[in-house]
């Protein structure tokens, strides 16, 4: 069962160096074709709201996509 709220963490990827950042123990490469999989199971699990976060997500290749299926779906 999905909660009310998710947090995606997207990916490991950032392009800067924060010292708090608690990414450095994770080991996640995104897959654009997983994305889009996973923003379409989201949208049909009664999901309320996605926080998209990661590293730095907006770093996704295919992250309008992924928004698009989302806000279509969750936010309309």
């Amino acid at each position: 069962m999905v909660g009310d709220h998710v947090h995606w963490f997207m990916t490991e990827d950032c392009n800067l160096d924060c010292s708090y950042c608690f990414k450095h123990g994770f080991q996640y490469r995104p897959d654009e074709g997983r994305n889009i999989q996973l923003a379409y199971t989201l949208a049909g699990s009664g999901v309320k709201r996605v926080t998209l976060g990661g590293g730095e997500p907006t770093l996704v290749k295919n992250l309008t996509d992924v928004i698009g299926i989302l806000k279509k779906t969750i936010y309309t």
